[in-house]
């Protein structure tokens, strides 16, 4: 919960808001997942339709008593709770441009060539609501090709690729794949873990992908991985994949 803490404080600072407390926002968190112990999942529930975890949502916002496009006077902080089981649905198939995708087991994913879930210097980087509501129009068109989510792509790569081919050209293969409207994206290419990198500030630096990060860290040290890289992977590598 600390990691989460200091994240909730970096995003504050973007917005110019007065960051909560580390030490409040633990003991938040922990009062309350015990005032609402009897909603924790039974540890053996596999998730398929059933909760087996209990998610914590913490919340920061504005509160103060004014209108005008300015800090607020005064902030609110709150934390819930709810039982929840696994966020996608099983599916059969992999990552798509909208065709029939190769039947591997994982989720099937509509790549975007067209909408973009941030830009460098807004606020990619920040967990922010306001950073999930651009990806609603994608996710619709998503449902209704029966995908589980979007990959959104970094449109500058496209872009820089298709220069030789002229001006205002682009070359969609060149790419980079960024993430989902609810997640970070990982995908594993002859032995390598790749993901997006940090340094335009459009993708955001989880506590999940600091996670797997590491994790990826120790199976190369054991051979398990022979990789990781964060950055380099294109659209075009990914498809041919």
């Amino acid at each position: 919960p600390e990691m989460h803490a200091r994240r909730l404080a970096k995003g504050a600072e973007r917005f110019l808001m007065p960051a909560v407390p580390e030490r409040l926002f633990v003991a938040a968190c922990k009062a309350v997942v015990e005032r609402n112990a009897e909603f924790v999942p039974d540890a053996g529930s596999d998730g398929k339709g059933m909760p087996n975890a209990l998610y914590l949502r913490p919340v920061y916002f504005g509160s103060g008593a004014a209108l005008g496009v300015h800090p607020s006077s005064h902030y609110s902080f709150a934390v819930y709770a709810s039982p929840v089981g696994s966020y996608y649905k099983a599916s059969s198939s992999s990552a798509s441009s909208g065709s029939a995708a190769a039947s591997t087991p994982g989720l099937r994913l509509l790549v975007q060539h067209e909408h973009l879930r941030a830009a460098p210097g807004m606020c990619g980087a920040v967990k922010t609501a306001g950073n999930y509501a651009p990806t609603f129009l994608a996710r619709r068109l998503a449902t209704s090709l029966d995908c589980d989510d979007v990959l959104f792509l970094d449109r500058a790569a496209a872009a820089a690729g298709g220069g030789a081919a002229g001006e205002g050209s682009e070359d969609p293969d060149a790419a980079r794949p960024e993430e989902c409207s609810a997640a970070n994206f990982f995908a594993v290419l002859d032995g390598t873990l790749h993901t997006a990198a940090l340094a335009r500030g459009t993708v955001l630096a989880g506590i999940t992908r600091d996670s797997v990060l590491r994790w990826a860290a120790g199976a190369v040290s054991r051979g398990d991985l022979s990789g990781v890289c964060e950055g380099n992977l294109t659209w075009g590598e990914l498809k041919a994949a």
